[in-house]
């Protein structure tokens, strides 16, 4: 007896399909997990780079912080700079600044010369000073560079003494002036 048995042939077979499928998603899954495995050791690295660039950034924040500590607040800062802006505002409604006109006594002061009083009357510009020397010559020469010069007018003196102190003589002049705008 014989069996003759005919099997039906596919038409369309999903197989070699499906088996390329598989290797394909095989092949993707080892090459993501190499990738994976090579980021991770790259990010070990680069973690480690990091942690020590915070360490030194923690180290000058707290280095900083104590140079910082004894400096006034922000608060404080811009309170000082209303004051200073005030303070120039007023200066410059009054004319001639006392530092202007002090920069410019002190290039006529004679090297021996001492200014011990200075009365200032900034809405005129008039001032009083008290110059004491050991002589009167470097005195007169004070006395002679402000009427020459160009920033200051009506150069009066108003009082001349001595006086000795310490075994010393000393030579007191009172010089009433004005300072010219400029």
């Amino acid at each position: 007896m014989k069996l003759n048995v005919g099997f039906v042939k596919p038409e369309d077979s999903a197989v070699p399909y499906l088996f390329i499928t598989v290797w394909l998603a095989v092949f993707l899954i080892v090459v993501s997990t190499g990738w994976l495995i090579f980021s991770r050791f790259a990010l070990t690295e680069e973690n480690a780079a990091l942690s020590e660039k915070y360490d030194k950034l923690q180290w000058k924040l707290e280095k900083n912080r104590e140079l910082l500590s004894g400096s006034p607040s922000l608060e404080e800062f811009r309170r000082l700079q209303q004051r200073i802006k005030l303070i120039n505002e007023l200066a410059g409604q009054q004319g001639s600044g006392l530092s202007a006109i002090l920069s410019r006594l002190e290039h006529l002061l004679p090297n021996e010369a001492y200014l011990t009083n200075l009365i200032y009357k900034p809405g005129d510009s008039e001032m009083l000073l008290t110059v004491e020397a050991p002589s009167a010559e470097q005195l007169t020469g004070l006395l002679q560079a402000t009427e020459k010069s160009q920033r200051f007018s009506e150069v009066l003196l108003t009082r001349q003494s001595q006086e000795k102190r310490r075994g010393q003589r000393f030579i007191q002049f009172e010089i009433r002036l004005k300072a010219r705008a400029g």
